[in-house]
């Protein structure tokens, strides 16, 4: 493989897909790290480096790095710790970097020949948008975007016993008809203020639903006592 860039007149943002069949590993584990390599050759040229995470299609990370140090490939590792960003089952992760002034000054760092279905890109924004692959169509191959993340992987046992939060969901199929409970499984001695269920995207009032055909996404907000708000999601298909 080689090192190049991904050529744009445009601020990107550039991400790493992260399928769910290589996130099983890590569900319910946190994104600690994530470690980007930009092609900046005049860093007074750029401005506001984001790291962004998106997951089953939601944004739900765009951090802004103070005062990185940029350069060539130069590598910019930044922490994600304290976001306690959660990787859930069952969807894509999308982890990216991305500067809110560009242009031509800063392109994406990639490697060449790259993978199918590996990188992405879209025009610099705060919400989710439709991912497009990282595919470099006048020379015919895909290009694999330079960017590390570093996730804690989850040992044998359960969330809870670990001390995260998790939307409790009993083994499917899941059949039309059918009533699915909102629950929570919590570490011992663990204190909510509140919960707030969104089915769909629509909040609910009750605490189930009775399932229809098709894909869903079941979210919970926590509200913890010290003001934080955690927010849960689960992923689960319809017959």
């Amino acid at each position: 493989m080689r090192a190049g860039y991904y050529p744009s007149g445009e601020s990107l943002i550039g991400a790493v897909r992260y399928s769910p069949e290589e996130l099983v590993p890590f569900v319910g584990g946190r994104l600690d790290r994530v470690v980007c390599y930009p092609f900046v050759s005049d860093p007074k040229s750029v401005s506001e480096l984001y790291i962004t995470v998106d997951i089953g299609g939601k944004r739900v990370l765009n951090h802004l790095v103070e005062n990185p140090e940029l350069g060539e490939y130069l590598p910019v590792s930044v922490s994600l710790a304290s976001f306690n960003v959660r990787i859930p089952e069952g969807v894509d992760v999308y982890v990216g970097y991305g500067f809110r002034e560009q242009g031509e000054n800063a392109p994406l760092a990639a490697v060449y020949p790259g993978k199918e279905g590996n990188s992405f890109f879209v025009p610099f924004g705060f919400d989710a948008q439709a991912w497009q692959p990282l595919y470099l169509e006048k020379a015919g191959f895909y290009m694999d975007i330079m960017l590390e993340s570093f996730l804690q992987e989850v040992p044998a046992g359960t969330v809870a016993e670990m001390g995260y939060a998790t939307i409790l969901l009993r083994e499917g199929p899941y059949k039309t008809g059918e009533r699915l409970d909102f629950e929570l499984q919590l570490p011992e001695g663990t204190q909510i203020l509140s919960r707030a269920w969104t089915w769909d995207g629509e909040a609910c009032s009750g605490t189930y639903v009775t399932l229809t055909e098709g894909e869903h996404t079941l979210e919970v907000c926590l509200k913890h006592p010290d003001g934080r708000e955690e927010y849960l999601t689960a992923e689960l298909l319809v017959n």
